[in-house]
């Protein structure tokens, strides 16, 4: 399964996070902001442009910081106040005597939130098709591309969820994955019923090859493919990264986004988390 992610992370080699524990690498660069950034950039190799700092947890500042690509992806680094340490990984702390998650609370709050609000300005002008029940109690958006495996698993996961009548999906159709892509976009939407063709493409999914089962339509109409020039204009306005990615509304209305494919005990608590508007 490939998926995007901050080419720093291969440039910070000796900066990873591994299960919970969290490696420094020291240096001695000055205090504050100016040393700071000065650090991240030095040690990402100049690959990220720095869009804010904040104060994080105690004495530490974070960062929120882009891949200076087109379409490149955001992450947040922490350092100290001297700004001579950084930090890639989980902030850990305890709340009423649990362990807490400090650093998705901060991403939350600092990336998605943002992304999800800017997304659901413009998510309804997309070309989408609906399955499940209108009566769902759970309703979301799925960005995917008929040739990601990742999306293909997410669609086998929502199926059961669909039939059920707990899911509601809105599927988004992007095409970047692979040259046919774009075909098999233009085949699923080409039938009166692309729920079903959507069936098709997933049932018959090669996941040796990474390839959606449906025939490309090779001759797609105008309107088709200004429907897919739509689609793939909001994922780049947006920033989308990876397929699949979910958008949707809490039970209490806040609008959240997340990218790549949740895992197995990760799934029901996504679902449960969603309301039942779009």
């Amino acid at each position: 399964m490939k998926k995007l992610t901050l080419l720093v992370i291969a440039a910070l080699l000796i900066i990873l996070s591994v299960g919970g524990t969290t490696f420094y690498y020291k240096s001695h660069l000055g205090a504050n902001v100016p040393a700071a950034e000065k650090l991240i950039q030095t040690l990402t190799n100049h690959k990220v442009t720095i869009e804010q700092h904040f104060n994080a947890a105690d004495s530490l500042m974070g960062f929120v910081v882009k891949e200076n690509t087109a379409n490149g992806p955001k992450a947040i680094f922490y350092t100290n106040d001297e700004g001579n340490v950084l930090i890639a990984g989980n902030l850990l702390t305890l709340v009423h005597g649990r362990p807490t998650n400090l650093s998705a609370q901060i991403f939350m709050q600092k990336i998605e939130s943002k992304a999800s609000i800017k997304a659901f300005q413009t998510i309804e002008q997309t070309h989408y098709f609906t399955q499940g029940s209108n009566s769902a109690p759970h309703k979301l958006w799925v960005v995917a591309d008929p040739n990601c495996i990742a999306c293909h698993m997410a669609y086998e996961a929502l199926q059961p969820k669909i039939k059920s009548g707990q899911v509601q999906v809105r599927w988004i159709l992007v095409a970047f994955r692979k040259p046919s892509s774009a075909g098999k976009a233009y085949a699923i939407w080409a039938t009166k019923d692309p729920v079903k063709s959507m069936m098709i493409n997933e049932q018959l999914f090669n996941v040796s090859t990474e390839e959606g089962g449906i025939q490309p339509l090779i001759n797609p109409t105008a309107e088709m493919k200004s429907d897919l020039k739509e689609n793939m204009v909001f994922m780049l306005h947006n920033e989308i990264a990876e397929t699949p990615t979910f958008f949707y509304k809490t039970k209490t209305g806040e609008t959240r986004v997340m990218g790549g494919l949740p895992r197995p005990q990760q799934f029901d608590k996504l679902i449960a988390d969603i309301g039942d508007q779009f």
